[in-house]
């Protein structure tokens, strides 16, 4: 399956949207993501498509709703269970739809009538006979497939469904035998996974990895190392018969960091001989894939049932939602071992250098350490192992660190706001930052971290980004060397006001960077329009592209193109113009009407983009629309490039203006950041003008408050 690049591009865009909607409300987004994926992959599969474009792309996110509402239905994160997804800025399931069904119009082909020689008819009667003969026939045709429809579907779903047994007969095969081959004695769980309900490798080496992914959601080619990462079917390697023991038994595996030896006591070991063995679930598929909404349930005697959704345990919410708390219960445990060493190795760094820790990194992403003392840190370890993934280098993890170093003395949501204010009154310059004499607290300055500070069970060293575990909220390494789990808005610095500063803080980063990109474009178009007397450049004839045309475009490095808090690592000077951060309409438009017209000439010349981009003006109710030009009236109304919104805070984006000047409009407040301008504009982009509407309220909506 190939994706073009501006596809794979919208589809990072919402893969980072789920995470940052993750973070921002404390939900663990490392399954969340991995079951959007899983989703993707498989409407694309059962559509049969093959070339995965922009459009197709859209269809299918829009098909799986908006990141918020995913995120808002994900139950704080549980188990894969939906699809839709997810998570990072860079790196990866809850009670989603049923079986995802295909994502409409992918595969469907419009078929155009072939042009034939109308029939010589001897009389106009007969002729009339043939037309009706010939309408009529589709149409019994089309009514006989619908009717037909409903039975295919269902065919369709028995045969999913087979297969589907079909795998749990073979694993209970496999199961089976093992347990002849160790005494009688079943598979251990894996320990201290992020994934939970993993077999033992010892067992994994013995089957085939696919037989662990439903028939419905499978798809050619998927790598083994990804079924392993989400499987299809919950092996609780104990022998748990009722929701009161399965609480019991989620309540110590979570207590224990997902050590399961200890979650599981000498009567609950699975053995072949067990009493009671038709009642005691081996493996449940989760409740995902299959109509009506349930389950294939195998047991320990090997036989198999399909179970509706809360007909009896485990098919039951009840079982799920706990299940979900195993999510995390592995990694909640390393990376506080994680977060520990990282902190104790920054404390040693002060005691080498007379109590002073290191200052924040003047270069790079904000909130890091910096300093000549940072070779002596092992930044791998800004990586919280529940979002870590293999072949992440330093450099990924810098551009996306899952803790947060302040590098002053910051003890409460005040004194954090006068940190970010300070912060934000040097635009997000570290060095400035670093030379003030003072951040002036309620209670006095605040200090540079140092040992020796009072209070410093208060003083946070390292602060976790809420989201990234099952259980929300996330790890504090103090200065005076302890640990705490601290759940979402419990208290300092664990809260919404927290993170919303410091995003208010890397916002003031990230807008300066942008405004300057927009400067140097500007003076690319200014010298444009001096060598061709005043015009500004036509616009590009590639389909559905709103930039200046090749030749202004190879005047100026594409990197320019792209807002410095989006894009993505490896990205092409091609995939960056295929998808610019910034719209250049190339004529005069000045308002909701403007806009208006402007799109419906666009139109009128259909494929023949060409043709609109070739005209001199276009016309308006308020007065033609001319082509952009240096001696256009009130220049400093007339927008030259417009910011996606969505990249900054608050939520809105730059507009670089006629007359040269750059001016950051929030969201609402003025053409063209407005809602019916983007509106209007996804809109001329599709064939299906409501569903496109649906999918924009959910998906480019949700990007305006954050995106990381």
């Amino acid at each position: 399956m190939q994706w073009s690049n501006e596809a794979r591009h919208l589809y990072q865009a919402y893969l980072d949207e789920v995470k940052s909607r993750c973070r921002a409300q404390g939900v663990w987004a490392e399954p969340l993501v991995s079951s959007v994926e899983k989703a993707v992959q498989a409407r694309l599969a059962q559509a049969g498509v093959e070339q995965v474009t922009q459009a197709v792309a859209r269809q299918v996110l829009a098909s799986l709703g908006s990141p918020e509402n995913i995120v808002a239905n994900s139950n704080g994160g549980a188990p894969p269970p939906p699809p839709l997804p997810p998570a990072t800025g860079q790196a990866t399931p809850p009670p989603l739809p049923a079986r995802p069904a295909p994502a409409p119009g992918l595969a469907a082909h419009v078929a155009r009538p072939i042009p034939q020689a109308a029939p010589k008819a001897k009389s106009g009667g007969r002729g009339v006979m043939i037309l009706v003969s010939l309408l009529c026939v589709p149409l019994v045709l089309g009514v006989a497939f619908l009717a037909m429809l409903p039975g295919i579907i269902e065919l369709q779903e028995t045969g999913e469904k087979n297969g589907c047994a079909d795998n749990l007969v073979t694993l209970h095969g496999a199961l089976s035998a093992y347990s002849q081959q160790h005494g009688g004695q079943f598979p251990q769980l894996e320990t201290g996974q992020s994934v939970p309900f993993s077999f033992g490798e010892k067992f994994v080496n013995t089957i085939d990895v696919h037989w662990l992914r439903c028939p419905s959601v499978a798809y050619d080619d998927e790598e083994e190392s990804y079924i392993l990462q989400d499987p299809d079917y919950i092996y609780l390697g104990a022998a748990i018969r009722s929701q009161a023991e399965m609480d019991v038994f989620m309540d110590a595996y979570v207590a224990s960091g997902g050590e399961v030896t200890e979650a599981i006591t000498p009567a609950q070991v699975l053995k072949a001989d067990m009493p009671g063995a038709d009642q005691i679930p081996l493996l449940v598929e989760y409740n995902l894939y299959h109509e009506p909404d349930g389950a294939h349930v195998l047991y320990l005697d090997g036989h198999i049932e399909y179970l509706e959704m809360n007909s009896r345990f485990p098919v039951t919410d009840a079982f799920y939602e706990a299940a979900g708390q195993a999510w995390g219960a592995g990694t909640l445990k390393s990376c506080e071992e994680n977060i520990s060493v990282l902190g104790a190795q920054l404390l040693a760094v002060g005691e080498r250098n007379q109590g002073i820790l290191p200052p924040l990194a003047t270069e790079g992403e904000p909130f890091l350490f910096g300093g000549p003392s940072v070779s002596e840190l092992d930044r791998t370890r800004l990586r919280c192992p529940a979002m870590a993934y293999e072949g992440e280098s330093v450099e990924d993890i810098l551009l996306d660190s899952d803790y947060i170093y302040l590098g002053s003395a910051v003890r409460n949501a005040v004194e954090m706001e006068a940190y970010v204010d300070a912060y934000v009154g040097v635009d997000g310059d570290v060095a400035r930052f670093l030379a003030l004499e003072s951040i002036a607290g309620p209670q006095g300055p605040l200090a540079p971290l140092a040992l020796g500070l009072p209070e410093p069970e208060r003083i946070p060293l390292l602060i976790e980004w809420s989201g990234l575990h099952n259980a929300s909220g996330g790890h504090v390494f103090y200065l005076d060397g302890h640990v705490e789990f601290l759940e979402y808005d419990s208290q300092f610095p664990m809260t919404e006001r927290f993170f919303a500063n410091v995003r208010r803080a890397t916002d003031a980063v990230s807008r300066p960077r942008c405004e300057n990109n927009l400067q140097e474009l500007s003076k690319a178009f200014v010298s444009y329009s001096e060598k061709a007397g005043g015009s500004y450049p036509r616009l590009t004839q590639r389909p559905d592209n709103f930039l200046p045309e090749d030749d202004m475009l190879a005047s100026f490095e594409a990197k320019l193109l792209r807002c410095p808090e989006g894009g993505y690592e490896g990205e092409t000077d091609e995939d960056i113009i295929d998808d610019a951060d910034y719209l250049y309409l190339g004529f005069a438009v000045r308002n909701q009407v403007e806009m208006t017209a402007y799109l419906e000439a666009r139109k009128a010349v259909g494929d023949d983009w060409a043709a609109f981009s070739g005209q001199e003006s276009i016309p308006c109710p308020t007065g033609d629309l001319p082509s952009l030009n240096s001696g256009l009236p009130n220049p400093g109304e007339i927008p030259v490039l417009v910011e996606w919104w969505g990249y900054h805070q608050p939520s809105g984006g730059h507009v670089l203006y006629l007359d040269g000047h750059i001016e950051y409009v929030e969201r609402g407040v003025k053409f063209p950041m407005t809602e019916e301008f983007f509106d209007a504009l996804y809109s001329s982009w599709q064939e299906e003008p409501s569903a496109w509407s649906e999918f924009k309220k959910g998906f480019w909506e949700a990007m305006e408050e954050e995106y990381r």
